[in-house]
């Protein structure tokens, strides 16, 4: 099992901006123990609109 730790951060265009940073654990668990394989190096940075629904999906990261 391994774990990666990252930081999402989001951030309004007001003046002066609001933005929250937020930790993000993601656990990976693969019964071959192989190590993920990401298909790009970096995926941000990401935007959605203010009025984006709660839940919804913005980003899908694959491996």
């Amino acid at each position: 099992r391994e774990t990666y730790k990252l930081e999402a951060m989001a951030q309004d265009k007001g003046y002066p901006p609001l933005s929250r940073t937020v930790e993000v654990q993601i656990d990976v668990v693969d019964r071959a123990n192989n190590p993920p394989v990401w298909d790009h190096v970096s995926y941000g940075p990401i935007f959605c609109k203010e009025n984006t629904p709660v839940g919804a999906k913005v980003v899908s990261i694959k491996a």
